[in-house]
């Protein structure tokens, strides 16, 4: 386990260097577009619309 963990951590640090950039600009979008007042509302606002469908697909 620990090699595993170990073999695929280049990946995944290069995954969240790539992905930083878009999601950084998706959060941006949504705040532009709902008038919110920071990114921070915009990402809780992700969150919570993920959780609540997270919720509802364990329910079915």
């Amino acid at each position: 386990m620990w090699t595993g963990n170990n073999v695929t951590r280049p990946f995944r640090v290069v995954g969240a260097a790539v992905l930083a950039p878009v999601i950084d600009r998706g959060l941006k979008g949504i705040q532009e577009k709902l008038n919110l007042p920071s990114q921070m509302y915009a990402f809780a606002l992700v969150l919570a619309l993920w959780l609540l469908y997270a919720s509802q697909s364990l329910v079915y």
